[in-house]
């Protein structure tokens, strides 16, 4: 496409970010990957910017990218967990799932993190499974990075698009499992804190 420039747009908004974090989630969960670099962080004029600047002004905002990419960040932890995960596909999205997965701990086990992208428009519930916390209640810190359009950007330097975060308890059954409510077109981290268990 000889106007291909005009396209620069779609690699700085919400669905940019879903798409980047989706990337780095299926990365994480193969462990021949040792590390991956996706961003430049001068990128700021050309396509997946991490910033943008409003040339007319002194105007300045982190892009969807950014806040993704931050947000899987804050819920990083040092080991991958092999674990199993599925979707349905409501969403349409030719990739053939609504949500995608990975799920971390720390070393003694005592925090476990989940990174979740879901690309459906709508809210949607999961459930996860921890063996360690059959039974209990542990508290949930939620960041998310949402929009009911995922063309949203902050394009101009306006902050539009921005992380918010949600703090609740969670009870996992007997068998360990839990239900947690997703927000639509979203980048999620979630840390469970075994610390915050309630018997």
């Amino acid at each position: 496409d000889t106007n291909w420039k005009s396209n620069w747009q779609q690699t700085g908004n919400l669905a940019a970010a879903i798409s980047v974090a989706d990337m780095a989630i299926a990365l994480a969960a193969d462990p021949l990957i040792k590390g991956q670099f996706i961003h430049a962080l001068h990128a700021t004029n050309g396509p997946w910017p991490l910033f943008h600047r409003d040339a007319d002004s002194s105007r300045f905002a982190p892009s969807a990218v950014y806040w993704g990419m931050r947000i899987l960040r804050q819920h990083m932890l040092e080991n991958v967990i092999a674990s199993e995960a599925g979707s349905a596909n409501r969403s349409g999205y030719e990739g053939g799932y609504d949500v995608r997965g990975l799920m971390m701990a720390n070393a003694d086990r005592s925090t476990y993190a989940l990174w979740l992208v879901n690309r459906h428009v709508q809210p949607v519930e999961i459930k996860v499974g921890i063996d360690v916390f059959s039974g209990r209640t542990v508290q949930a810190t939620m960041d998310f990075l949402s929009a009911p359009d995922s063309a949203i950007s902050n394009y101009g330097g306006i902050s539009r698009l921005r992380p918010r975060q949600k703090t609740s308890a969670v009870t996992f059954d007997s068998r360990g499992d839990a239900s947690i409510e997703l927000p639509p077109n979203s980048v999620i981290g979630i840390t469970l804190n075994r610390g915050g268990i309630e018997r």
